[in-house]
């Protein structure tokens, strides 16, 4: 119960940190949208990544992994197109993929996935911060 605890801190803080500094730290591709549709749709669909997270913590919490292996990977899916590849966001829902990847013991899946949000974080927030080390402590666990 502690570890699913502790899973469950490590998934919801970068999250949560993260949303608060989303307007600040969009990535290029997601400050050239133009017009205001663009950026309604833009804000629907990330409304509708932040549902499927609650989602996902859900059915993570419930033992539910497979399922929401499925759910992580389309909130992947909805910030990478909305925000790019290189945001904060985009980072937080790798990491939380690859925790539940690690509930799974598929810790190949989530040493690459931990990678690659290690490489984000370190390119936006440099090599002090703590959502590096976070990501370097999920990475360590899936080794």
């Amino acid at each position: 119960m502690k570890r699913q605890f502790l899973a469950l801190l490590i998934i919801l803080f970068p999250i949560v940190t993260s949303q608060s500094q989303t307007g600040s730290s969009r990535s290029p591709s997601a400050n050239n949208q133009t017009g205001m549709q663009g950026s309604a749709a833009q804000s629907s669909a990330l409304l509708e990544s932040n549902r499927l997270y609650a989602e996902s913590v859900k059915l993570y919490s419930q033992g539910k992994y497979d399922e929401a292996i499925t759910v992580a990977k389309r909130i992947l899916e909805i910030r990478e197109k909305e925000l790019g590849s290189e945001h904060q966001l985009v980072a937080a829902a790798l990491n939380n993929l690859a925790t539940f990847y690690r509930a799974k013991k598929k810790y190949k899946d989530a040493s690459s996935l931990h990678e690659r949000a290690l490489a984000i974080y370190e390119r936006i927030l440099g090599v002090d911060d703590l959502s590096v080390a976070r990501t370097l402590d999920g990475l360590a666990l899936a080794r």
